[in-house]
């Protein structure tokens, strides 16, 4: 799973993506795209957090989910895809170089930076007439749990912003940032009940399941 590529359908484990990959065109602008077709990337990690309802059980609009990838070599795939597709504003330098940490090794560094990555999506629906968007339940997803092992798919997006590192909805595509938007997410395993040692650089074993 972890090394799995369907080239005919644009679906990639984070460590096998094509080098042709790039930003499309018209209006896959914004998606990372071979052929200016969407790619669709799986990563396979261990929940750390989710953000699907709010405390009194509604939808959010925003829904987020962030995991420990089971490899290393996965959490730095997705870090340097983010890093090296994208333009960086200079008051934002500090957020890539934190992310060229986890090229040292450092335990203490890697966990001061989050070994984890992160993906989200609007949930809304904007009915006929209705002034606001109404935020909709994320149906592509089980009941994620703290701990247990996923498979995240997710496409790489861009959003532009502007010199001093804010969103901005309109203009041409000369400072951005890139990441992940949330598609679906499906179950592997049961997480254990004693989560992993965040510190270790298994590579192959996590919660349990060998992949």
């Amino acid at each position: 799973m972890v090394t799995f590529a369907d080239p005919a359908n644009g679906k990639f484990a984070i460590c096998e993506i094509p080098q042709t990959a790039t930003w499309g065109t018209g209006p896959n602008d914004s998606i990372f795209c071979i052929a200016n077709s969407p790619v669709t990337i799986y990563i396979v990690g261990e929940v750390r957090t989710t953000w699907f309802h709010t405390r009194l059980g509604a939808p959010q609009s925003y829904v987020n989910l962030r995991i420990r990838p089971v490899r290393a070599q996965d959490l730095r795939a997705a870090r340097n895809l983010l890093a090296s597709n994208a333009t960086v504003p200079p008051r934002a330098l500090i957020s890539i170089l934190a992310m060229f940490v986890l090229e040292l090794n450092d335990v203490a560094a890697i966990t001061k930076y989050k070994i984890t990555v992160y993906a989200s999506r609007r949930s809304t629906l904007k009915l006929k007439g209705a002034p606001h968007a109404t935020p909709v339940e994320f149906t592509k997803c089980y009941d994620a749990r703290f701990n247990d092992v996923v498979l995240m798919e997710c496409y790489m997006t861009r959003y532009r912003v502007n010199d001093e590192g804010m969103v901005i909805y309109r203009g041409a595509w000369d400072i951005y940032r890139a990441a992940f938007e949330l598609q679906a997410l499906s179950l592997i395993a049961i997480g254990a009940d004693t989560p992993i040692d965040d510190d270790s650089d298994n590579e192959a074993d996590i919660g349990g399941v060998v992949l």
